[in-house]
């Protein structure tokens, strides 16, 4: 759902809002929505925290999980993201989309920025 949107029915007339993925292991990011632009955070975040549920490469999967590059890719693209939002009598150019990842990977579109 659009965040305007959301806004707009709730009577905000302006102000901010702050995104936040209310998951350990979640994401929120800011950026062009471009697939090809999905699949290089896809690769780029599983070179830098490769999935292993083993317990030899991350001591948090010495804990009984298998999740760890999960929570190392979270890091790595946020938790929370914030706009203002104001009313305009001109839209402005869409310039990006707010995405919600989850264990890395791009997984919902929330809205337009």
């Amino acid at each position: 759902m659009r965040l305007q949107l959301v806004g707009r029915r709730g009577g905000v007339q302006e102000g901010l809002v702050l995104v936040n993925a209310m998951h350990i292991t979640a994401s929120v990011f800011i950026n062009d929505d471009e697939p090809g632009l999905h699949r290089d955070y896809d690769k780029w975040l599983e070179e830098l925290a490769p999935f292993d549920p083993s317990p030899e490469r991350y001591d948090h999967n010495q804990t009984g999980e298998d999740n760890a590059d999960a929570h190392h890719k979270r890091q790595i693209m946020g938790r929370e993201v914030g706009r203002g939002d104001h009313r305009r009598k001109t839209p402005p150019r869409p310039v990006g989309a707010h995405f919600l990842g989850s264990s890395g990977k791009c997984v919902l579109k929330t809205g337009l920025t």
